[in-house]
This record gives C-alpha cells, structure tokens and sequence, in this order.
C-alpha cells in the first residue's frame, strides 16, 4: 500500500497555487481552529449550518478577528418577504466590505483577518442596498414631528415597543428606532427641538448598551455623536455574491455537507415562495471565480493539510489537564485558556492552579472547542474541553442578535420551539412550551447569576421552569 504524503502548510497564507485551483486542504481540529486558521484580508466563510456559522463568529472574536455574520432569512412567510430583513442583510455585507483588517490580541500582526461568515442560504437569498440616508446628530436641530415624518415616508412602522427591524416608537420626548443596517435599535432623546442624546439598546431589555471604562469597575452607557439612519423605501436589490470586495477570498468548510444542505434549503425556498432564486451551482460558480479553498477533514481528497489537532477530552479531571498543560509547555508551546468557568478562572486556588507559571494565559470567555497548533507552537484550551461542556458563546450585537449569557438556551432550541408548541417532558409528559425566562437565584452565600429556562405549562395550569442543563428531558417538536 502506497501512502500519500502531503505537503503540511504552516498556515492557509501558504497555500500558494492551490487557491488558484481551489484545492483541498485536510483539517481535522474543527471548531475553532477553522477560525485560528483564517488568512489575512477579507475571507467569506461558507459553513453548512446557521448555528456553525454563529459558533465560527464567536470564535473569530474570542481570538481577536473581525468578523460578521450574514444570516439566513427564516423560511417562514413573513422571513422570506420581510423587507427590512433584507436591508439589514445588505448592510452586514456592505459594512464587512468596507472593513479594514486589525491584528487582534491573539493574533500575529501580520494576520489581520476579516471575516464573514455565511451558509449557502445565506448567499443563495436576496437582499437590499438603501440608496437614501438621513444623518442625525447630537446637539443638531433635528425636529422630532420633523424625524418622525422622515421615518414613515421611508417605509418604517409605527409600533408600541421596538424590537424588530424597521420599527420605531414614540414616547414623549424619546424616540426609538430600529435601523435594520444597524445592530442595535437606537434611542433619541430630545430636549425641546435638540437631540441631547444618541444611544443604542437591547431590544429583549430595553436598556441602554453598557460599557466599561478605565479600570473595568465603572459601567457606563454607551452614547453616540451621531449616525445615519438608512430609509427602506429607496433601495436596490443585489445578490449577496455580487457584493463581494475584489480582494476578498473564500473558504468552503466540509463542501460536501455544505452542497447538501444548499439543495435542502433551495427545495423549501421553492415550496414557501414563488420568487426564484439562484441554484447552489450557481452561486459557486460566482464565488470559484475568487481565490479559494476547501477545508476538509477527508484525507483521500487533500492536496495538503494544516498542523492543527483537536485535544481530548477531560470531563473535569482537572489533573489530566495540568499535565497537559506542563508537556505542552515542555514542547515549547504557549497556553492559552479561554473559560467562563469562576473555578477554572482562579489560577490562585483554582483547579488548574498547578498549571500556572510562564507560557499559560487565561481569558474570560469562550470557545467552541479547543486545538494545538504545532507550527505556531500554541495551544488553546476551551470549557469544552475542561469541563465537557461548552459555555454559551457571546453571538454578539453585530448583527443584531441577542447575546445569551452564562447558561443560555442553545441555538437549535431557538430555532425551532415557538410559544403555543407542544413539547414531552420525560418525567412530567406533555406540556406547552410558553417561552424563555430569565431565572435569578438570590440570597445567601449560595446565590448563582441568572439562567435562562425553558417554561412549560400543563394542564392542571401548573407551570414548569426547566434549566437549560436540564433540556434533554425535553423533546421538542420532530424529536429529540
């Protein structure tokens, strides 16, 4: 038997000719280390599924990158036609591709990454360019009667309560709107004829955004000098693979299952909408048309592979990873830690005390997975790893999407439970899911931060808050 040796590329910058070709490149690690290994410039990231794709953000920004996500439109009717939706689809691209690359706190200088990342559903789906802007400034005359007559003549609604795009409401001497090219709402308030203050806020809380300043222990909100709102009337239409900037590069992870899930979304595409869109095909033969690359962990059809590893897992035997971290260190690797585990955070008493010392950081934070990369001679290590369970990841407001905290909800339950839906507890039967809530346990030493659960009602009218640690007992509708 012949064994196929293949060139090692310390990183995806030396692929050279093969993103001309649009080679394979094997990548067993997965997880972070597809983010730990994007090159330099704009990179469009294709990925199979929504939720990898929000993973492969987060972890761009734990690792200091760039990054923005372009979601999917949600294939519901009111998803498909929603206009602002598409707006704000169009200003995530237009926004990454005026982005200029920065080298990030984990990262070399001379890898100065901006990423998208996107599912074929993603590029296959329309969108809209606004051709008009309005630009209010604080301290600037901006009539409110004046800002409220813009807002509706440029297609807005008129609501209660903000908290979709395209949305604004009145309340006295405050304004708020939901810019769909922005992250956040954002809340105006006037005095007399004035705008004196400019600030965005969390549509699910309604409070301003908080910021941290000088020594980290004073908060503060986070208050702008000015911004432009976008109108949603004038616009064009544009396709997302012909808004791409033309240093821009992309890479295909695990292209089999992305090509599958491409013709799976195309096929409910055309049973929920009569407007056609552009096949799988050929969407990908306008993106062959840039430098790119298929990351795979196929080995038969590599041209060359990257010294990336995945790290085994510990369950909490913390002493497992102490002696990891002294060989790893002993090979010259530095370490770096990235929990959001109180206990694994305390190097002083903490369980992994014994592995402090030179070479070893730690970060408050998360990452889907933990890795070595031996070129580079670093190594990552993630609660995934640690504790064998991964600790929701901060999404982000960039693209306007609620950041669950410490225990939040997973992703896949967000997606497909609706209030009103029918769910099976295993212990306690059929029930009715009635939402998320916020769960905060208080008094005595023993009190923990808030967790999101899950609310069950059932027939007798008793409630049910079920912890997200606690949601395998629950099946949601289609199965476990």
């Amino acid at each position: 038997m012949v064994r196929i040796r293949r060139p090692v590329l310390r990183n995806l910058e030396c692929a050279g000719a093969l993103w001309q070709s649009g080679g394979a490149v094997l990548e067993r690690a997965g997880g972070a280390a597809r983010a730990w290994a994007c090159p330099p410039g704009h990179v469009l990231v294709v990925l199979p599924d929504q939720r990898q794709a929000m993973e492969f953000v987060a972890d761009c920004r734990e690792l200091g990158q760039a990054a923005f996500l372009l979601s999917e439109p949600p294939l519901t009717p009111q998803g498909i036609g929603s206009l602002p939706l598409r707006l704000e689809r169009g200003e995530i691209l237009r926004s990454w591709a005026l982005e200029e690359g920065g080298a990030g706190r984990l990262c070399a200088p001379e890898l100065k990454s901006v990423v998208l990342a996107a599912t074929p559903g993603a590029l296959m789906t329309p969108c809209l360019l606004g051709t008009e802007e309005l630009y209010v400034q604080r301290g600037g005359g901006s009539q409110r009667d004046r800002l409220m007559a813009w807002l509706e003549r440029s297609g807005y609604q008129r609501a209660d309560l903000v908290w979709s795009p395209g949305q604004f409401a009145v309340r006295g001497f405050i304004l708020d709107v939901f810019d769909p090219g922005h992250a956040m709402p954002l809340r105006f308030e006037f005095l007399d004829d004035e705008v004196e203050r400019i600030v965005p806020f969390h549509p699910s809380t309604q409070r301003s955004v908080p910021v941290q300043r000088g020594d980290q222990r004073r908060t503060e909100h986070l208050e702008l000098d000015g911004i432009a709102l976008h109108g949603l009337e004038a616009v064009r239409p544009a396709a997302p693979v012909e808004l791409l900037p033309g240093d821009a590069r992309v890479l295909l992870c695990d292209p089999q299952r992305t090509e599958n899930q491409a013709h799976s979304f195309q096929w409910l595409w055309r049973e929920l909408c009569v407007e056609s869109i552009p096949s799988w095909d050929e969407t990908f033969h306008v993106l062959a048309q840039y430098p790119h690359l298929r990351l795979t962990d196929a080995a038969e059809a590599a041209d060359a592979e990257l010294p990336l590893e995945g790290l085994p897992p510990f369950r909490g035997d913390a002493g497992a990873a102490v002696r990891l971290c002294h060989e790893l260190r002993a090979q010259g690797c530095t370490i770096s830690i990235h929990t959001a585990n109180p206990r694994f955070l305390d190097l002083e008493a903490g369980p992994l005390a014994a592995a402090a010392g030179p070479g070893l950081e730690l970060h408050e934070g998360g990452l889907s997975s933990g890795f070595i990369d031996r070129a580079a001679q670093r190594a990552f290590l993630s609660d995934r790893e640690l504790s064998g369970i991964t600790a929701s990841q901060n999404w982000g407001a960039a693209e306007g999407m609620l950041s669950p905290g410490k225990g939040a909800v997973p992703l896949e339950w967000r997606d497909r439970l609706s209030p009103g839906q029918l769910v099976v507890h295993e212990d306690y039967g059929v029930g009715v899911f009635r939402g998320i809530e916020v769960v905060s346990h208080t008094g005595g030493a023993g009190a923990m931060p808030p967790v999101d659960a899950l609310v069950l009602e059932f027939a007798s009218g008793q409630r049910l808050l079920v912890p997200v640690l606690q949601s395998h007992k629950v099946t949601p509708p289609g199965g476990a």
